[in-house]
């Protein structure tokens, strides 16, 4: 989950740029391609509960899984 939480503070655009490959976050410097690949990693974990989650959470994780 925290990868998850991580990624929220980047905005999409950002995830979705071809030219990025590190994103700074509280001073640290976080390779983009690893990071994305945590959260899928979560993302894909948590869904395996989907009965507990609510539809906005189920939709946010998704669309961490297609980046």
């Amino acid at each position: 989950m925290e990868n998850i939480k991580r990624l929220e503070q980047v905005p999409l655009e950002l995830l979705r740029a071809k030219n990025v490959s590190y994103i700074v976050i509280d001073g640290m410097r976080l390779e983009k391609k690893m990071m994305i690949g945590k959260a899928k990693r979560e993302a894909l974990e948590i869904l395996q509960y989907e009965q507990f989650l609510s539809i906005e959470g189920i939709e946010y994780l998704k669309i961490i899984i297609k980046l």
